[in-house]
């Protein structure tokens, strides 16, 4: 679980980063850019409990798995 927050929260970063750095690059006004960065921070408000998600998601993948390796 800790990995998956950590993995929520560098995604957050990274979405951040790349919404601020670009509209820099391409000379957006300081409003327009405050209002982009702010939609950064809050886009995935809407997925409750991401780490729970990512969690399940893994138990998944390693039954799959694991029921993969007992039929081959």
């Amino acid at each position: 679980m800790k990995r998956a927050i950590l993995n929520a929260l560098l995604h957050l970063t990274k979405v951040h980063d790349y919404a601020r750095t670009i509209p820099l690059l391409e000379g957006l006004d300081d409003k327009t850019l405050a209002t982009l960065e702010a939609a950064a921070l809050v886009h995935d408000i809407g997925i409750r409990c991401p780490w729970k998600s990512m969690e399940a998601a893994e138990i998944y993948r390693k039954r799959k798995d694991l029921h993969l390796r007992e039929i081959s």
